[in-house]
């Protein structure tokens, strides 16, 4: 499975990359285009040797790092309000040129994360439907199938 991790960026954006997640039995395999990830927490939970992470199988994990993924993409939201509430304040009281070429900006910015978000409707749509004999119903049942509304 291919999504978009998506995390924010110094400009008041974000930065995308693909990573691949392969569920196998018994195994997970990430692949990622660039260092740096939102699986540290997870990795951290692993070594410490306790929790379900650790009892659980891999289809778990692969719930567990899809889950860190879409986690990933409620601090480019953030990052978004606050740009919205920093233009919305110069629009009341100081509008100018670089007001509106903010706005635009900002529209810009809302496309291209909605073409990198929409692609993971078929992802979800996918994992509820249930067709994988790797992912055991109690995991599904239990995890909760990853959401796409932030």
């Amino acid at each position: 499975m291919a999504i978009r991790m998506l995390s924010p960026d110094s400009d008041g954006g974000f930065r995308s990359e693909q990573v691949s997640l392969v569920l196998g039995s018994g195994y997970v395999l990430s692949f990622q285009e660039q260092q740096g990830d939102v699986f540290e927490r997870i990795r951290e939970r692993l070594r410490a040797g306790a929790g379900r992470l650790r009892t659980e199988g891999a289809d778990y994990l692969f719930y567990a790092l899809l889950d860190a993924i879409i986690d990933g993409y409620f601090a480019v939201i953030e990052v978004f309000g606050e740009r919205i509430e920093g233009i919305e304040e110069e629009v009341v009281t100081e509008p100018d040129r670089e007001t509106l070429q903010a706005i635009y900006a900002l529209k810009r910015s809302l496309i291209a994360l909605r073409r990198a978000v929409w692609p993971l409707r078929d992802v979800v749509a996918e994992l509820e439907r249930g067709e994988s004999p790797l992912i055991l119903d109690s995991t599904s049942s239990t995890s909760g199938t990853p959401t796409t509304t932030p």
